[in-house]
């Protein structure tokens, strides 16, 4: 894809005071990551309702390798791609892949 994502898409902000997953224990709520996701690291927040609170953003996430972005699900209804940082509104990542000639695979 070329660059859609910063015409699209809204940018992400990077987390700050990161914390190791062994740390989590300690705090009450918050996501733990993966390392092989490329969304690691970033301020995961609705495009809709904008909100970060991982309680409301589901922990179940599709990674679509070929692309390398990871879709997410608002309990507001809203879902969203990330890629390259920017937040997409599913659907028009969707139509966008198909003008390009891929298929999205979770469409």
């Amino acid at each position: 894809m070329e660059k859609i994502e910063k015409k699209l898409g809204t940018k992400l902000k990077a987390k700050t005071g990161i914390l190791k997953d062994e740390d989590m224990k300690a705090v009450y709520g918050g996501f733990c990551e993966t390392g092989d996701l490329p969304t690691r690291n970033l301020e995961i927040e609705c495009i809709k309702c904008h909100t970060t609170d991982p309680d409301k953003i589901s922990g179940t996430v599709y990674f679509d390798t070929v692309q390398n972005t990871v879709e997410y699900h608002c309990s507001c209804g809203a879902s969203f791609v990330v890629k390259d940082g920017y937040a997409i509104d599913k659907a028009v990542w969707v139509q966008e892949c198909a003008k390009r000639g891929y298929t999205y695979k979770n469409a």
